[in-house]
């Protein structure tokens, strides 16, 4: 079962980074909290193969391992808050997306501006 899951997991967990890296939209706090849903019930779900889908696919998107370990630290510490109290753990890591975003989105245009014109 868990290899049927692992193909579509990893094309949504790949479709959320890509959102945070290059669209405008993750700066909306409504996106970031659908995108802080879906990253936390995945996590919670399956945590092991969330992280490897996480960690495969930042690379092809320009997000440094640093910045990509945070992203996965995050996740690891609200496993427990989303337990005892699942909004706040949603509305900590919709926050933390956000700044994600930013920073991302700042990354991946420096790449853009970067890499020579085919």
């Amino acid at each position: 079962m868990l290899r049927r899951l692992s193909t579509p997991l990893s094309g949504i967990v790949a479709a959320c980074c890509r959102l945070l890296a290059v669209s405008p939209v993750a700066q909306d706090v409504e996106v970031c909290s659908a995108l802080a849903r879906v990253l936390l019930a995945f996590y919670g779900a399956l945590p092991d193969p969330t992280n490897a889908a996480l960690l495969l696919v930042m690379p092809s998107l320009g997000v440094s391992s640093q910045e990509g370990d945070i992203l996965v630290k995050q996740l690891g510490s609200l496993r427990c808050k989303q337990l005892v109290d699942p909004s706040a753990a949603q509305e900590s890591l919709s926050e933390m997306l956000k700044d994600t975003a930013e920073g991302w989105q700042v990354d991946h245009l420096r790449q853009s501006l970067a890499s020579p014109v085919s």
